[in-house]
């Protein structure tokens, strides 16, 4: 093996490529082998994910990705202690808790979580695959290299406003994606909608934006009629488009925040939304239901609970239960929620 700015690549294999970026301050060296898989993978890694800028290749990397053509069966073996966690007709994960594996068509991804290093083996017919097939294989393969780093992925929408983070926890169909959509469209920033990070910082829980996307439903587009010719062009996520915040609002992007407030939305056949506080036992519940699939890995599973607690017990928790008036008019989410409500909070809060 020899060592490129710190990935590990077979003395056969000529890497033509090598990049360094940042993410949440650790060092991400992606390799390729050649300039054309180079090109593919760099543009996929700019419009999925939320990254820091790139840097100087100089400094020994945190986390390493070495991209290749092709790979043998002995290379792409799934180890035989390796349990699978995760099944779909698009994707396929396994792991040991030392090796995890992320297989999609026409990609292998083996992932050493030891050494924080992986390496993705690519056939051409990869790229054909539908936009959030190939996203999920990144996302979910850098997620796997983060864990040794105490740095965790949580299902939720994230906003912020004037220092005041907020997330929406929910699953698909919650209302939490239509909930933070009509407050960006009042001025609040966005994180990520579908996966953010979270990691301690000096004893503080802060989010940080990952993902990028943001799924909308299209019947919305009747209310929000400004995002109807992006939505004409966005990628398909089952039912939904991902839209591209970053074109419709560029302003309001904000890269990370300190959380105060968790909101769990969920869809209910009353005419009025409410908001109703909830215990901390049943919030952390609900955010290990809704932490990425990483409680799976039995090694780090006490450091993840572990930092979903402290989330826990550094905000306050909600149950948002969204009426027909979030349904039938959601432009007016806000006021509907009762803007009262969140003011009052939001007072309370900065106190």
């Amino acid at each position: 093996m020899s060592l490129m700015c710190g990935v590990n690549v077979p003395h056969r294999v000529k890497v033509m490529t090598m990049r360094m970026y940042s993410v949440a301050n650790m060092g991400l060296h992606i390799a390729c082998q050649e300039e054309v898989l180079d090109t593919r993978v760099q543009r996929a890694v700019r419009n999925m994910l939320y990254l820091e800028g790139q840097v100087v290749c100089s400094a020994a990397p945190d986390i390493r990705l070495f991209f290749r053509h092709g790979g043998n069966s002995d290379e792409m073996r799934i180890p035989d202690n390796a349990r699978e966690i995760y099944s779909s007709p698009a994707l396929r994960v396994s792991t040991n808790d030392e090796i995890s594996c992320v297989i999609a068509k026409g990609a292998y991804f083996h992932l050493d979580l030891v050494h924080g290093a992986g390496t993705a083996f690519i056939h051409a017919d990869f790229w054909d695959n539908p936009f959030k097939t190939i996203q999920e294989c990144f996302v979910l393969s850098l997620l796997w290299l983060f864990h040794p780093h105490a740095l965790y992925s949580i299902h939720a929408n994230c906003l912020e406003r004037d220092g005041m983070g907020i997330i929406f926890v929910g699953t698909s169909g919650s209302g939490k994606s239509t909930a933070g959509f009509s407050l960006i469209r009042r001025g609040w920033n966005y994180l990520s909608d579908d996966v953010n990070l979270i990691r301690s910082v000096q004893g503080e829980m802060e989010i940080l934006a990952f993902q990028k996307g943001y799924s909308i439903d299209p019947d919305v587009v009747s209310h929000y009629p400004e995002i109807g010719a992006y939505l004409d062009a966005a990628s398909p996520n089952g039912r939904k488009r991902i839209l591209d915040m970053g074109v419709i609002y560029p302003e309001q992007f904000t890269c990370r925040t300190v959380p105060k407030m968790i909101l769990f939305p969920e869809i209910v056949s009353q005419e009025n939304s409410i908001l109703a506080p909830i215990d901390r036992t049943m919030a952390l519940v609900r955010l290990v239901e809704n932490s990425g699939g990483i409680m799976v890995n039995r090694a780090m599973a006490a450091a993840q609970m572990e930092t979903l607690r402290r989330l826990v017990h550094q905000t306050d928790c909600y149950h948002l239960m969204c009426g027909r008036d979030v349904l039938e008019h959601p432009e007016d989410f806000p006021n509907q929620l009762g803007h009262f409500h969140l003011q009052k909070m939001y007072a309370q809060i900065l106190q």
